[in-house]
């Protein structure tokens, strides 16, 4: 069912001193929280929102984002869910790289995810070029990183899909336990390059007014509303 195979990294061009100076910036800066996570893990966290952008527009948020991984209880897995192409994605192959070492995935979970919820499919090619994993990584070691041994994680990429697919796919996530949840994802992308352009005056106030609903529908937990407006903004 599985050949071991690691997977490389693509992104991460760093060494790892230029990683680790990268990090702790965010995490000292008057941008990000300012101070380092405590040592004490009193709180258990059940996910977070984090942005995939390269780390020169994205580190400070990032860091906000994992101080408050490092001062939760260290769950059994944490589940890695990132945009993808098509369908629903996992790389179970093997266990990942980055310039912090190795972190592994939880192959026996994610098998049984796939047993649960069949349409996902254990398919390496979605991930050979894919950064929106890969990015979160070395901030979930640096969070850990006196637990390296012990944090594992699994990657899933979810592409184009029914709203009904997506509440399916969450039913099949909804009975799993010790699990904090990563969502890799930024808001709304405009520009050419991103074929959405649906104004081209007071861009900044038009995307913070677009941005706006999207958090708002998500601190009120209407999925099917941020569903139609992630469709509708893609």
């Amino acid at each position: 069912f599985f050949n071991i195979m690691n997977r490389k990294p693509v992104s991460l061009n760093y060494t790892f001193t230029k990683l680790n100076e990268i990090i702790n910036q965010g995490f000292s800066s008057d941008n990000g929280p300012g101070d380092f996570p405590i040592e004490i893990r009193h709180k258990r966290f059940h996910g977070i929102l984090a942005p995939n952008f390269d780390y020169r527009f994205s580190t400070y948020c990032l860091a906000w984002a994992y101080k408050e991984i490092a001062e939760s209880i260290l769950p059994e897995t944490y589940i890695i869910l990132a945009t993808g192409k098509q369908g629903f994605n996992t790389y179970l192959f093997g266990d990942w790289e980055t310039p912090f070492g190795i972190i592994k995935t939880n192959s026996s979970l994610g098998k049984n995810i796939i047993r649960k919820f069949p349409k996902l499919k254990n398919d390496a090619e979605h991930f050979q070029e894919d950064k929106k994993i890969e990015i979160q990584l070395p901030f979930l070691q640096f969070a850990n990183k006196e637990h390296l041994s012990k944090i594992n994680f699994i990657p899933i990429l979810i592409g184009d899909s029914s709203f009904e697919d997506i509440i399916e796919f969450s039913d099949a996530l909804s009975d799993l336990q010790n699990i904090c949840f990563i969502c890799s994802s930024n808001l709304t992308h405009y520009g050419k390059e991103y074929n959405f352009i649906p104004f081209i005056h007071s861009v900044k106030d038009n995307l913070h007014i677009l941005d706006k609903k999207l958090i708002s529908s998500i601190l009120n937990l209407n999925s099917k509303e941020f569903y139609e407006l992630a469709k509708k903004n893609k």
